[in-house]
């Protein structure tokens, strides 16, 4: 893992039992039992310098877990999968959730110097997949992770980064969900990457969200691995759509518990 380090890892010592999450501007309380579980803030240094801010989320047991990594959408940090955190734990699944390159606190670089996605160029955005890439390497080496059930969800240009890099690395990535993916996102393309994927990608859009609608239906056709596409009668985007879209967060984690965990 040359250039990949951790450089922080804190536990947080919680005195209440409840986390408090913004989804929409709207707080909402999600109950936790820090009693059973641990939650720690990692910050690790990507091959350019940058560091990356994630949350982890586990059983205080140690043991081999399967692993889903949370990305997020433009604009938006880590957060904004808040709501979706407790049914993966109560499922038995730990837990990654980035800010990614630019946005949340993954905007410093070892040197001092901030990237924020408002001025970030193509080169900075095309350095997302392997961000990703880099993340996968951390968590394949996790005590508590089985490094052969590594699974990633995305939404919108977290989707596309999700596909991106599944397609690369097909030997350590088992599944993917993509919230919203889009042919092109910031330079992120993904028909090629989306046609080299050997793993199962489960795919949702509203179908009033014109672009990811019509990406995901092309994507839905070229695809040629275990798959399934997801469309909601509304026009919500990314994250999103798992406050909107009736029963969705369940399918998600049914779909982690059939292609993660076997």
């Amino acid at each position: 893992m040359d250039g990949l380090f951790v450089i922080g890892g804190i536990v947080f010592i919680l005195a209440c039992l409840l986390f408090v999450c913004t989804l929409n501007g709207n707080n909402e309380q999600v109950n936790l039992d820090f009693d059973k579980l641990n939650m720690r803030e990692i910050t690790i240094e990507a091959k350019d310098g940058l560091n990356i801010a994630v949350e982890f989320y586990s059983p205080k047991v140690e043991g081999k877990y399967p692993a889903i990594l949370l990305l997020h959408m433009l604009g938006k940090d880590k957060a904004s999968w808040n709501k979706l955190i407790p049914e993966l734990l109560d499922n038995g699944f730990v837990v990654y959730s980035a800010d990614l390159r630019g946005h949340g606190r993954s905007v410093r670089m070892k040197n001092g110097k901030e990237v924020f996605y408002q001025n970030m160029n193509e080169n900075d955005w095309n350095k997302i997949p392997e961000d990703v890439i880099d993340l996968v390497d951390f968590i394949s080496q996790d005590k508590f992770v089985d490094s052969e059930q590594i699974g990633i969800a995305g939404a919108s240009i977290g989707a596309n980064a999700a596909i991106i890099c599944a397609s690369r690395y097909q030997n350590k990535v088992k599944t993917v969900i993509a919230l919203s993916p889009g042919l092109n996102y910031r330079g992120l393309e993904i028909l090629e990457p989306a046609k080299n994927l050997k793993v199962p990608i489960l795919m949702v859009a509203g179908s009033g969200d014109k672009y990811a609608y019509e990406s995901s239906n092309q994507l839905n056709e070229v695809v040629k691995t275990i798959h399934d596409l997801l469309i909601y009668d509304n026009k919500e985007h990314g994250t999103n759509l798992l406050n909107k879209s009736e029963g969705l967060q369940k399918k998600v984690v049914n779909w982690l518990n059939e292609y993660l965990k076997k």
